[in-house]
């Protein structure tokens, strides 16, 4: 479960800690949408077309281990192609840790493809954007 109920996590983007609302919340589907407070942050666009084979990649910031206390992060970067899609899932063959779920799933132009998640034999799996982008309404 990539949101878990009452689950409040940290948001980092271009090396800082960043506020966020909630604005919606979807515990079948597996989203949230939030709202990062400031200006200045990156957008990505949607990849619309999907074809097997595409190659992708997945980058996350990944909380691994914990030196003194402290939490150590891990920048974690994967590729791979599209081995199955659908309207509900994207398959890859990216293999990775659970560290990896809730991060993006480019393709190689930049767009975005899905939400990775990780199943039970640690293949990655992603929510696939037309999803995403009608959870947010765009």
């Amino acid at each position: 479960n990539l949101v878990p109920a009452g689950f409040q996590p940290r948001i980092v983007a271009m090396g800082r800690e960043v506020k966020y609302q909630v604005l919606k919340r979807d515990v079948q589907m597996n989203l949230a949408l939030i709202k990062l407070e400031g200006n200045g942050f990156f957008t990505v666009g949607f990849a619309d077309s999907l074809k097997l084979g595409t190659r992708v990649f997945l980058a996350a910031n990944a909380v691994s281990f914990f030196v003194d206390g402290q939490p150590q992060e891990q920048f974690i970067v994967n590729e791979g192609v599209i081995r199955v899609f659908n309207n509900d899932e994207v398959q890859t063959t990216i293999s990775d840790k659970k560290e990896v779920k809730g991060s993006p799933l480019f393709d190689i132009q930049g767009n975005l493809v899905g939400l990775n998640d990780v199943d039970s034999t640690g293949r990655v799996v992603a929510i696939p954007a037309q999803k995403i982008r009608e959870f947010a309404g765009l």
